[in-house]
């Protein structure tokens, strides 16, 4: 009987995703929690792992994957950046060996232009690239190399149940339809 009085009341259980009901209304941490949400805007984060199925996530596969990826992801609502291996700028400083005042700032490997056109040479040069970065290395591609991510950065408006609810299935829904065609 009491089990069943207890079920009687599943249908009028919710998630709140916010964070103000585990806090006092003035309690100073919320305060400040808020107060940056209004000067920077809320912002979350939807992370894509890609494993390849052979090689690591330098092969000729998982990059076109990544670059595809990156592209569809832009459209995910409310999407304010997206950061891959194929987007990722790396900038090196050439300089003269007998002058070190004459250098030239240059935007080289891992941003990769088209994944379809890059031979054994150039995945290695970002392979190398992407693994010897630190802001890289740990983060957009696994130490290893085996597994690469595509982190889109989103900034939420209006109601968090249904904002949050549209971000996960566009999300997902994208996710199933590469993981189909790859």
């Amino acid at each position: 009987v009491c089990i069943m009085a207890l079920a009687a009341g599943a249908g009028r259980l919710s998630f709140d995703p916010r964070y103000s009901p585990f806090f006092e209304n003035e309690d100073p941490q919320l305060l400040a929690f808020e107060r940056l949400r209004e000067v920077f805007g809320p912002s979350d984060s939807v992370s894509f792992v890609v494993e390849a199925a052979e090689g690591d996530a330098f092969s000729a596969e998982s990059l076109e994957l990544l670059e595809a990826l990156t592209e569809r992801a832009w459209h995910l609502p409310f999407a304010q950046r997206v950061e891959s291996l194929t987007n990722y700028a790396h900038s090196s400083v050439d300089c003269a060996p007998d002058d070190p005042a004459l250098c030239d700032l240059a935007t080289t490997a891992p941003r990769v232009e088209s994944a379809t056109v890059l031979d054994d040479a150039g995945r290695r040069a970002v392979r190398d690239v992407a693994l010897a970065a630190p802001e890289l290395s740990g983060r957009l591609v696994d130490r290893e190399g085996a597994r690469a991510a595509v982190m889109v950065t989103v900034r939420p408006d209006g109601d968090p149940m249904a904002t949050n609810q549209a971000i996960v299935e566009a999300a997902r829904s994208l996710a199933s339809e590469l993981e189909a065609a790859h």
